[in-house]
């Protein structure tokens, strides 16, 4: 069985008290996914391969968007100073048992911070250790083209930190804006996920992008909504009606193939999320490894081609 890199790994999203607060029980209950369970979830992954290797994430938004009392929490307080600090929790944890050179934090951020104290702390939090950044345009109702010219990039090019983004059918998230910024900034590396919500313009543009790969975190969930034409979470205009009428290893490998992507496809669970849309990593993993998919191209997609994308 071939070692995975999961690069849309766990997210810590310890916000039950928070939804709690706000009457949102249902909301408490999907996404509570402590720093416990999240470490007790990587200890069962990489020890099930001793080369497996995942990242940690931060929720889609920061809590610092919530108001509390009428006002923030703390006026000294960053957008996401919050669920980076629980990122790092987790790997002083992880730590203790001799598994943080395999776990890889990917910071939260606001590319609307215009201060100078924020991008310190950005650049203090991301000297400590091997990392990469996250960003959910949606969620922050800002677009993926708002990065460009912004100092996370600057940042970013700099220290040639990997950038993992949001993509679906919304106007911010759109993966089209990842093909420009792709070529603003040719030294970070950047990947669209759940598979760039399968944006015909989008997926023909990777083979001439070297720094541009995507994920396919929740594909259990992706390609079922392709067989059933739900447009959820997939732009169906880049699958003809007659593919999407095949077998799920068929419509896997004609996308591939047909898009030239053997050397861009990365693995992601996306868990708490993969929950909702998908099943679970254990299922994810699974579905991946039962694909008929030649073996040499699926090491590259749960394995070597990620490598690349983190530089390491």
């Amino acid at each position: 069985m071939t070692s995975i890199i999961d690069i849309h790994g766990a997210h810590v999203l310890d916000f039950e008290r928070f939804h709690l607060e706000h009457g949102e029980f249902e909301e408490a209950e999907a996404l509570g996914y402590s720093v416990l369970e999240c470490v007790r979830d990587i200890n069962t992954f990489l020890k099930s391969d001793k080369n497996n290797i995942t990242t940690i994430l931060p929720p889609p938004s920061s809590i610092f968007n919530y108001m509390v009392d009428g006002g923030r929490f703390d006026s000294d307080t960053f957008p996401f100073n919050y669920e980076n600090n629980q990122l790092l929790q987790v790997m002083k944890f992880i730590s203790k048992q001799g598994l943080d050179n395999r776990v890889i934090p990917f910071f939260g951020f606001s590319p609307n911070e215009k201060t100078e104290s924020y991008y310190k702390y950005i650049e203090e939090i991301t000297r400590r250790l091997p990392c990469g950044f996250k960003f959910h345009p949606l969620a922050m109702k800002t677009p993926i083209s708002s990065l460009n010219g912004s100092r996370i990039l600057e940042i970013a090019s700099k220290r040639k930190i990997p950038l993992l983004i949001h993509t679906g059918r919304d106007e911010y998230s759109d993966s089209r804006q990842l093909v420009v910024l792709s070529r603003e900034y040719p030294q970070v590396n950047l990947c669209a996920a759940h598979f760039g919500y399968f944006r015909k313009e989008f997926l023909e543009s990777l083979s001439s992008s070297p720094n541009l790969f995507l994920d396919t975190s929740i594909l259990s969930g992706l390609l079922k909504e392709i067989k059933s034409g739900n447009e959820k979470h997939v732009c169906l205009d880049a699958i003809p009606l007659k593919i999407r009428a095949k077998s799920e290893d068929y419509i896997f490998n004609w996308l591939v193939d047909t898009y030239g992507l053997e050397n861009k496809i990365l693995f992601g669970s996306d868990i708490k999320w993969t929950y909702h849309v998908g099943s679970n990593r254990e299922n994810e993993i699974s579905l991946a490894n039962g694909l008929d998919y030649p073996e040499s191209k699926k090491k590259k997609w749960l394995y070597s081609n990620a490598r690349r994308f983190l530089r390491i």
